[in-house]
């Protein structure tokens, strides 16, 4: 099918191929509109990372000098959410993040927001900060995913 540049294929992936394939197939496109179509898709996700990432560098809450300690935090609260140690959230983890980074979403502020409370929140109630750092902290230990997730979308009584 089409050809996707070396220094492009971090923003295609083979399901991306497989549907611009598809499409080309069943629309009878030629070999030469289906390589504008990648192109046309390349280009368009590499504006919107651009995109993101100006809008998290700009946003007052996770961004500027805040943008290095948000993603650390981010990281620690996908660690928490899906650890290595669990095969089957470690497949999920990483589907998600080659998702993230094909899709620019790793800058996507709302997500970046999400993830890194969810890090700050795990990291509050780590052993190493102790209980006494966070205040109206229930749990003393590491969260573990499910308790992570409770903390983030509470059951609604």
């Amino acid at each position: 099918m089409a050809d996707v540049p070396e220094a492009d294929r971090a923003f295609i992936g083979e399901d991306d191929l497989a549907t611009i394939t598809a499409i080309a197939k069943q629309s009878g496109w030629s070999q030469e509109d289906a390589q504008n179509r990648l192109t046309e898709d390349i280009a368009l996700r590499k504006f919107a990372h651009t995109r993101l990432l100006e809008e998290a560098k700009a946003d007052p809450y996770i961004g500027g000098d805040k943008l290095a300690t948000t993603q650390q935090l981010a990281k620690s609260g996908l660690d928490a959410l899906l650890p290595a140690s669990n095969p089957t959230l470690a497949a999920y983890r990483t589907r998600l993040e080659r998702d993230m980074a094909r899709l620019g979403l790793s800058n996507y502020p709302p997500l970046a927001v999400l993830l890194s409370e969810a890090g700050k929140r795990i990291t509050e109630d780590s052993p190493s900060a102790g209980a006494s750092a966070t205040a109206g902290a229930t749990q003393t230990g590491p969260l573990t995913p499910d308790a992570a997730a409770a903390s983030l979308w509470p059951k609604k009584t």
